[in-house]
């Protein structure tokens, strides 16, 4: 139809004419030459394209054009138009009636459209030499056709000059994957999309039963080549159920000629990855110059003869996502979180059972951590996209030693390559994670458990590496010659060491150490397990002594007598030591208590002495035989004072004898509380020993006739210089935590009295930390821990290793038996915490306080030493604890009763009544004024004892709190009445206020829960709910897993049990 402007034009020119206005005759013009249209196809710049052209000419409008014609160009222009469905319905109906061409790089070649001539595709995979080539092969009757290209779903044969119908793409789908990730860079971002799995896909994109591709069919396939190494590391992994139908799809060659996959799984003689770990040391950086600031890798690879490869991408790539990736939330990556997630996704691999799998999801998720329900449903997405892949046996088709064959994927024993390290190094390892198979840590914490990690690698059949070295396990032998003079306190040591044969150097030994215990020989590198390097350690440290010399080619080394223990230590661990036969023998009693020979009890002493305690006395009578010194660390209650008058007595009879006559009395150092409590019970179990008690204005040195004086700590500390002057027999400190300060003046000058044995008794030798059991040692066994100044850097918050070697050093001299262990028939003591509520009025003025006090808290911090800030915080916080017991502590004019108060009053009536006495004991003689004033005001029976009470007083009060004849309460004051005090008559104890020190509420409660109680110990301790009583008691329990280490050989979760500032955040958050 022409146009409106053309039909304009012819009508302008006849007016024209027609008014003479022009002299111009209209000529008519010649007839138009036949439309001859041709349709093109095309393969340029990587797309697919087609054009329609009229006597050469592009056609862009649909003037002129027939319908057909005119549909099929609507469709290449229209968005909203499929080129290849428009092309299809074209060439259905018209495909013989227009010239057809397909145009490329080498020129522009006809074709005959033949809808009949069926093409399939293929990829095609050739191994050439080093490389693999990838192309996309079209076939006809199974045929591949060379010279035959793809366009937009039908194949141009130029050999044959034909057009015909291409009836899947399903088989280039192995191609499009190998391509798409063949271009990433070395480096993916967790949220890359191409990061996806390179499993084929199933059932998703199917048509005509056969699978399609995801790929866009305009897109041109090219023929490309990779390395076979990076073929293996693109990981074409195929689901084992459809292994056929894909591998059908695939056209295998070498070298060009078609060859049949290679399967050996079945045969026995499968490929299969070898699995290891290889540990690789960074550089140093410029900046670093010690080992602290250097890092290491832990790289996993799964190794196919000679090709590396690395774990599964979809699956382990979760860790860089989780760590890094930006759609990951922040509440996602908290570290507990990212725990359990780890933890579940550990479980996960290797369950077939997508049942199994969801129980393991649901489980986790389940948990209080991922309460909110945007992270719920967050976890749960990244898992099950994580795990997905491993949920289903696949194969993996690769190249081995120059052929194709499939081998099956172990994701189980893939993930054991993080799993184990994960167990030894936690959530850390995989912190700033770049590539999903590279765990990087700082050296200071991979070395030491790298021996563990290569026991627990071997144990599942892993290999570990050092760089491209494997790491071997050698055959070590070690032994020390001790040798000694009976003249002399010390050991003259000759350490030997080999290792398969060798000897080793001191300095070979130092540098095995540094290298977390790996040292290279013969060209291998051999690990060193955790037990060698403990006798390493050992040895090295001998050889850093300096009184080493040289003598017969060996090295000498002089040690204290005591500290030989710690060689002998080292038979348990595999090391010969050899010691003179006299000494042998000492140490062998030392070591084992059931090795000392019995000593017969003093016969006028007159008391019932149970089994443990004949143990005791014989204990202590060894020790004071070979001069050594003695811990006697018993629980409260079991009779320490009774051993001690046993090893008096047994001296006085000359049934325990010293290798040199002695001269003087002994001396037992208490505290002020406890002197009638030793003359009463000296005189009641051997009264013929002569008991002088050097205290009071009174007071006289002359000693004389006396078998045993009594002094208290303070005197000692104020008259040291005339008792220093004076030789005991044996000193024995009790109740020794007095002088648990080492610098102290007190223990200062405990430490200056002279005596043959000196021996320390008390309950809690360890209340605070390590530091006042060194004071306690050394005080009684001098030297035997060490020079002070070398050790007390680390005591605040000592070591595994430094807990080992006290530990080891102090245990034959110290002698700790629990009630638990020994008085099977003691009554059960059974502890209650019960919890209160603030009154409103305490409330408002705890919320007060805690506002201003946490300033205080924070500026000590800022501008004091730490000690300095400690002590200004916990003066600060008196003042939350006064308030729990009572607002009148503060304020005088708050007379309301205290929810304690009240509570207190209430169960002790009942207890009267009911015939039972009880203990109530509180840190604070102020809030004991306010309880003494509720109990006159209700009637209830009372005695009371602090540290105002005088000595002599104290005396009274025990007698007629036990001898009474009607149940009554003893108000005591922490300090004063915690220790030394036997009252068996109560059956009930409250504890009104904690105490940092569970020790010292275990001792005080232990008043009433010891020998001759015969009723049920009740304890019960009165908290304030949501305050600082309530963090306080979970804080204690950082002292207490301190005190099982040192005493009891546990090992403690924390260091040293003084607070810190993080504490102290704590208690008032």
């Amino acid at each position: 139809m022409p146009s409106s402007n053309a039909t304009q034009r012819a009508l302008l020119l006849r007016q024209l004419v027609e008014r003479g206005g022009s002299p111009m005759t209209i000529k008519p013009s010649p007839p138009a030459a036949p439309p001859r249209f041709e349709i093109t196809l095309g393969n340029r710049h990587g797309e697919s394209s087609i054009r329609i052209t009229n006597h050469g000419n592009i056609c862009q409008s649909f003037a002129g054009m027939p319908t057909e014609l005119a549909v099929l160009l609507r469709a290449t222009q229209d968005p909203a138009w499929s080129v290849q469905e428009g092309l299809r319905d074209f060439l259905k109906h018209h495909g013989q009636h227009h010239a057809l061409f397909f145009e490329n790089a080498d020129g522009r070649f006809p074709l005959e459209w033949a809808p009949d001539a069926l093409y399939t595709t293929k990829t095609e995979l050739d191994i050439l030499g080093s490389h693999v080539s990838i192309a996309a092969c079209c076939l006809r009757f199974g045929e591949v056709q060379p010279n035959t290209y793809a366009c937009l779903g039908f194949a141009a044969d130029l050999d044959a000059k034909k057009l015909g119908p291409l009836e899947h793409e399903g088989g280039w789908a192995v191609y499009d994957l190998l391509y798409e990730n063949s271009q990433r860079e070395q480096v993916i971002e967790p949220e890359d999309a191409l990061s996806r799995p390179l499993a084929l896909p199933t059932t998703s994109h199917q048509r005509d039963g056969w699978l399609s591709s995801e790929r866009p069919t305009g897109m041109a396939r090219p023929t490309f080549s990779i390395p076979v190494e990076r073929f293996i590391s693109l990981q074409l992994d195929i689901p084992l159920h459809e292994q056929g139908r894909i591998l059908r799809s695939v056209l295998l060659k070498c070298a060009g000629r078609e060859v049949s996959l290679t399967d050996h799984r079945h045969s026995g003689k499968a490929p299969t990855y070898q699995y290891r770990l290889t540990f690789i040391p960074e550089a140093i950086p410029v900046d670093a110059s010690v080992l602290d600031l250097r890092t290491g890798v832990l790289r996993a690879e799964c190794w196919l003869g000679e090709s590396q490869g690395r774990p599964s991408v979809p699956i382990f790539r979760m860790f860089p996502f989780l760590e890094r990736a930006k759609p990951v939330s922040s509440g996602l990556k908290a570290k507990k979180r990212r725990a359990l997630l780890y933890d579940t996704f550990f479980q996960m691999i290797g369950h077939h059972k997508p049942s199994e799998a969801r129980k393991l999801v649901k489980a986790c998720i389940a948990q209080e951590e991922f309460r909110p329900f945007k992270l719920k449903a967050e976890a749960e997405q990244i898992l099950q996209r994580f795990t997905t892949p491993a949920l289903e046996p696949s194969v993996r088709l690769v190249v081995h030693e120059g052929h194709w064959c499939v081998v099956v994927n172990d994701w189980a024993k893939e993930a054991l390559l993080y799993a184990i390290p994960y167990m030894l190094w936690g959530p850390s390892l995989f912190e700033g994670m770049v590539e999903h198979d590279e765990m990087s840590l700082p050296l200071t914490t991979l070395y030491p458990l790298l021996p563990e990690l290569h026991a627990k690698l071997q144990e599942v059949g892993i290999e570990l590496f050092y760089q491209d070295q494997p790491i071997t396990t050698s055959q070590w032998d070690c032994s020390i010659d001790a040798r000694r003079a009976s003249s002399i306190d010390w050991f003259e040591l000759r350490p030997e060491l080999l290792c398969d044969g060798v000897r080793i150097e001191a300095k070979d030994i130092e540098k095995i150490l540094e290298r977390g215990g790996m040292m290279e020989a013969d060209g291998t590198i051999r690990i060193v397990d955790q037990n060698t390097q403990a006798i390493l350690r050992a040895f090295a440290f001998l050889s850093n002594k300096p009184s080493m010399e040289q003598r017969e080619h060996k090295a000498v080394v002089r040690v204290p007598k005591l500290q030989i223990l710690d060689w002998v230590a080292l038979r348990k661990r595999g090391v010969t030591v050899i010691l003179p036969p006299a000494d042998e023998a000492l140490i062998n009693r030392l070591l084992h208590f059931e090795q000392i020979e019995p000593i017969p009890l003093p016969q006028a002493l007159d008391a019932t002495v149970r089994p443990y305690q004949q143990e005791g006395y014989r204990w202590l009578g060894f020790l004071y035989q070979h001069r050594l010194g003695a811990c006697l660390a018993d629980d409260m209650g079991l009779g320490k004072t009774l051993q001690a008058i046993c090893l008096f007595a047994g001296i006085k009879e000359g049934i325990i004898t010293s290798p040199e006559p002695i001269q003087g009395p002994h001396l037992v150092v208490l505290p002020p509380s406890l002197l009638f409590n030793w003359e009463h019970e000296i005189s009641r179990f051997y009264p013929t020993l002569t008991v002088q008690s050097y205290t009071g204005k009174e007071r006289t040195s002359s000693f004389a006739g006396a078998d045993v004086v009594l002094t208290t700590y303070g005197l000692i500390r104020r008259d040291i210089a005339i008792l220093e002057q004076i030789p005991f027999n044996v000193i024995l400190f009790d109740e020794a935590q007095a002088v648990k300060n080492i610098v102290a003046r007190t223990t200062g000058a405990a430490r200056r009295l002279k005596g043959y044995f000196k021996c320390v008794m008390t309950g809690t030798p360890l209340e605070n930390h390590v530091g006042e059991y060194y004071a306690l040692m050394d005080l009684c066994v001098p030297g035997l821990l060490g020079d002070y100044e070398e050790v007390k850097g680390k005591m605040k918050a000592p070591s595994p290793a430094l807990l080992e070697t006290i530990m080891q050093r102090s245990r034959p001299f110290v002698l700790r038996r629990t009630k638990a262990q020994i008085l099977k028939e003691l009554p059960p003591k059974i502890e209650t915490d019960l919890y209160l509520e603030l009154t409103d009025r305490q409330k408002s003025l705890y919320q007060q306080t805690v506002t201003k006090i946490r300033s205080t808290i924070a500026a000590a911090y800022r501008s004091q030493t730490p000690a300095q800030a400690r002590i200004i915080a916990l003066t600060a916080i008196l003042k939350l604890r006064q308030i729990c017991l009572s607002p009148q502590l503060l304020s005088p004019s708050h007379t309301d009763l205290s929810p304690k108060l009240e509570c207190l009053l209430d169960r002790l009536k009942e207890l009267l009544d009911e015939g039972h006495s009880a203990l109530v004991f509180s840190q604070f003689t102020s809030f004991l004024d306010i309880v003494e004033q509720a109990f006159d005001a209700h009637g209830i029976p009372h005695v009371r004892l602090d540290g105002s009470t005088p000595t002599p007083t104290r005396k009274k009060l025990v007698q007629q709190f036990q001898e009474g004849s009607k149940p009554s309460v003893f108000l005591l004051s922490l300090k004063a009445g915690g220790q030394g005090l036997n009252l068996t008559k109560a059956s009930y104890v409250f504890h009104l206020d904690p105490w940092w020190n569970p020790a010292v509420e275990n001792q005080a409660s232990d008043r009433a829960h010891r020998i001759g109680q015969k009723q049920k110990v009740s304890i019960m301790r009165l908290l304030m709910r949501h305050t600082i009583e309530e963090k306080m008691m979970e804080l204690k329990q950082q002292k207490l897993e301190l005190y099982h280490a040192v005493l009891e050989g546990a090992t403690p979760q924390g260091g040293g049990a003084s607070l810190s500032q993080k504490d102290f955040d704590f208690l008032l958050g």
